[in-house]
């Protein structure tokens, strides 16, 4: 596809008055030249009137035409879009701008851009310049996306992308207002830090866990140590007795590992926990005590 040119304005107006000038030639000369002469140079000076006319005609169509295109184009934008003057003052509107806020186009136009604000941002002060308004309310850089609460002719506020960018014309500083609904990516963002901060607390929660079920864990390991150490201090300290033992048949002596005869209350303590304490049975006192056995009986 062929790029066009764009004619401009100043251009055409210089051709036309061209055009027009040679014509007035023509006529004037019409009446200072012979008949037949004037009556030529009177029809070429209607024809270039008359291609003038055309040319003019097609242009001012092709800047009708351009025209449409950028409002139609403007209309079916899907973002809202707003034009103020520099104080804020709105110019125009498009379509999406009256389905995001359920105003009439023309009940917006020369109002304030605040009008589509929640009242929490407060109204503006007079003669401030809109960038002033919008810094006062942290939103003014241009260029940055913002979101802000939108505010319905309802009365309803729903979440919103607001940018403003700055342009001029003729020496005329005027801003173009880019208006999005984000309510359903704000809903969206909610749940997905909900979402998150439940997990980072399900985490701290478990990890707390965790760290407590480590601590009993190393407290039981250290508990255990410290019977296994204890059972195996005892087991060192316990003395047993196990396989024969020579013992005599009489006098009922032990014989050692180095062959001496001890008396068997010795043997069993040196090899054993067990300690004696001394008595005696009632055989021992018949057969050895007989005159102490009567009165013992009594006892």
């Amino acid at each position: 596809m062929k790029e066009k040119r764009n004619i401009s304005l100043s251009t055409v107006v210089l051709l036309l008055g061209a055009m027009l000038f040679v014509g007035g030639l023509a006529v004037v000369y019409k009446f200072e030249s012979s008949l037949v002469s004037g009556a030529v140079l009177g029809g070429i000076g209607t024809l270039v009137l008359l291609l003038s006319a055309g040319f003019l005609f097609w242009v001012v169509r092709e800047l009708e035409r351009s025209e449409e295109r950028l409002r139609v184009i403007v209309e079916s934008a899907h973002d809202g879009i707003v034009t103020t003057n520099e104080f804020g003052i709105i110019e125009s509107v498009n379509a999406r701008v009256t389905t995001l806020f359920g105003y009439r186009p023309g009940k917006l136009v020369g109002e304030h851009l605040s009008m589509l604000l929640s009242s929490a941002y407060g109204e503006r002060e007079e003669g401030e310049y809109l960038l002033e308004y919008l810094d006062r309310k942290q939103m003014g850089e241009p260029g940055v996306t913002y979101v802000v609460h939108g505010l319905r002719q309802d009365g309803h506020q729903f979440h919103m992308d607001l940018a403003v960018t700055e342009a001029r014309l003729g020496g005329e500083r005027f801003y173009t207002v880019m208006l999005r609904d984000v309510t359903e990516r704000v809903a969206a963002q909610r749940v997905l830090h909900q979402s998150k901060d439940e997990l980072e607390r399900r985490v701290k929660e478990r990890t707390a866990a965790l760290e407590e079920s480590n601590v009993r864990l190393h407290e039981e390991i250290t508990r255990r140590k410290e019977l296994i150490l204890e059972l195996q201090t005892a087991i060192g300290e316990i003395k047993t007795l196990s396989g024969l033992l020579p013992i005599c048949a009489s006098c009922k002596k032990i014989r050692d590992d180095k062959g001496s005869w001890n008396q068997i209350e010795v043997f069993i303590r040196d090899h054993s926990d067990a300690e004696f304490s001394h008595g005696i049975c009632p055989d021992c006192i018949r057969q050895l005590y007989p005159e102490l056995q009567g009165p013992l009986s009594e006892l």
